[in-house]
């Protein structure tokens, strides 16, 4: 993926499957030894976002009203 705020993106109404692309990419990234900052900066979004996408991403799936109840 390219930079995302270079394209005019809107980062809140990115889905789910993009956000999970982008923290794939700075993973990528990170690992062929770019700086998380320089990687996070370099698909256009900020630190608060990258990390609370990856927070989202590891927590477990919520359960539903009816699996709360039983």
């Amino acid at each position: 993926m390219n930079d995302a705020a270079s394209k005019g993106v809107n980062l809140k109404k990115l889905t789910e499957v993009d956000r999970i692309a982008l923290i794939h990419e700075i993973e990528l990234d990170v690992s062929q030894g770019i700086s998380v900052t320089n990687a996070y900066r370099k698909v256009g979004i900020s630190d608060a976002a990258y990390y609370a996408w990856k927070r989202k991403l590891k927590a477990p799936p919520e359960k539903s009203d009816t699996e709360k109840a039983l």
